[in-house]
């Protein structure tokens, strides 16, 4: 319910994106020619600028998605936070890869292999919707 929630936000926000999650796995929406990837994660409280966005992704596999957007959605599925967005290439950054079970400065541990980085690193979700036209791909 999570991630459907952070789709639906996302989608909310940006109208005029195009859903195609129903018919890939390699991300959600499809907007100006970019492929986007909807992250969501379960959280307690009002999201911090030092809290982690996370792709979760084996080292070793290419990501599929050109942008990750990032959400947080209340544990009582009350709420959703647009935290910020980043390109491919920002996100998944040697530096941001944290293996399962690897602990950050804070004691914080990953429960996951991935892509981890600071919400305070993200780009803001307003700056979102002047994302630059672009020629569009191919869409298969």
């Amino acid at each position: 319910m999570t991630g459907f929630l952070g789709e639906v936000a996302f989608g909310a926000y940006v109208d005029e994106a195009e859903y195609v999650g129903e018919q890939c796995y390699s991300h959600d929406y499809f907007f100006r020619g970019k492929k986007i990837d909807v992250k969501s994660k379960t959280c307690t409280t009002k999201p911090r600028l030092n809290y982690v966005a996370t792709v979760n992704r084996q080292e070793s596999k290419d990501p599929d998605a050109d942008i990750y957007f990032f959400t947080r959605v209340h544990k009582d599925l009350s709420k959703v936070w647009l935290v910020g967005w980043a390109t491919q290439y920002n996100a998944t950054k040697d530096k941001n890869f944290k293996k399962k079970g690897s602990t950050d400065n804070t004691g914080f541990t990953y429960l996951c292999d991935g892509y981890h980085m600071p919400i305070r690193s993200l780009r803001r979700p307003d700056s979102f919707l002047s994302l630059r036209q672009c020629r569009k791909k191919n869409r298969d």
